[in-house]
């Protein structure tokens, strides 16, 4: 696919910056396959996303590819996002009213810019107000998101300077932070989130999506914990992997004294999202996210 000119700037087919057209390399399909993928979600949504023939249907139609017009909906039927919706009791779009108005009675707005991480900062050094011990750990999160967000997908279009996507990423992970109060916020998350507004218009159906990848022992429960506690059993399992499939790699990358938890950890956490090649990404979370980790 030929790269796009936005506000003189190029982008590729993905949304991301490139210096040139020829950088654009990305695997090129038409979305031929959508129709066919289309009755394939009908099915998994009417008979359940556990039995073979439909779960071999879904794997064969993701090594075509040309579907990445409609990932969105197949991600929503993937994560089986209206059950997580179903069985939680969480009003979300109550809950962002509260959070409209709790920015505001701290001077806040809606915004990732300066200007709110500054007052953030002013609020915790105790210049305007007495906190609370709530008020200092919500702030605290606030700050930290709004911070993440500014270096998340940089050069992707929907994250360049102060866009309706990023408010909507504030508000997504303001939200689950809320929800989860054991885990919180977690760096890497919002990578996870925004790869999901890439491909999800519905900013709700992305809160739900990052719920079931978050606390689903099927996805990620656990990675973000205090401990990481499942982060490190993935990476003793990958270290054994490595010295069974690749033994000389092993063996030089421990000379040289780097664990696979030095490089796998962005990865796990990330969900893949900090390699370079999209296609790759993408293709990984779609195994994902009908698979589990």
């Amino acid at each position: 696919m030929a790269a796009t000119r936005t506000h003189a700037q190029l982008f590729n087919s993905h949304g991301f910056a490139v210096m040139s057209a020829a950088e654009e390399y990305n695997m090129s399909y038409e979305d031929s396959v959508c129709e066919t993928f289309k009755e394939v979600l009908a099915e998994c949504e009417s008979c359940g996303m556990r039995k073979p023939p439909i779960l071999l249907k879904c794997r064969q139609l993701i090594k075509v590819g040309g579907h990445n017009s409609m990932r969105g909906d197949i991600w929503r039927v993937f994560l089986g996002i209206s059950e997580t919706k179903t069985r939680t009791n969480f009003d979300y779009k109550g809950n962002v009213a509260e959070l409209g108005e709790r920015l505001n009675k701290c001077g806040l707005t809606e915004s990732t810019c300066d200007a709110n991480i500054r007052r953030i900062s002013a609020l915790l050094d105790g210049q305007y107000l007495p906190l609370s011990e709530e008020d200092i750990k919500w702030l605290r999160n606030a700050r930290q998101i709004m911070l993440d967000i500014g270096r998340t997908f940089p050069t992707h279009r929907l994250y360049i300077g102060e866009t309706k996507e990023k408010i909507s990423l504030l508000r997504v992970l303001m939200m689950y932070a809320k929800f989860n109060t054991s885990v919180g916020y977690c760096q890497g998350m919002a990578y996870i989130a925004a790869l999901l507004l890439m491909h999800m218009t519905n900013e709700e159906d992305v809160f739900w999506s990052i719920l079931t990848i978050f606390d689903s022992e099927k996805y990620l429960a656990r990675f973000y914990d205090r401990k990481l506690s499942r982060m490190q059993t993935c990476g003793g399992i990958f270290s054994l992997l490595l010295k069974d499939r690749q033994t000389k790699l092993a063996q030089h990358l421990d000379s040289l004294s780097i664990h696979p938890l030095m490089y796998i950890t962005s990865w796990f956490m990330c969900l893949f999202t900090t390699l370079p090649c999209w296609d790759t990404v993408l293709t990984i979370c779609d195994l994902i996210f009908l698979e589990g980790g």
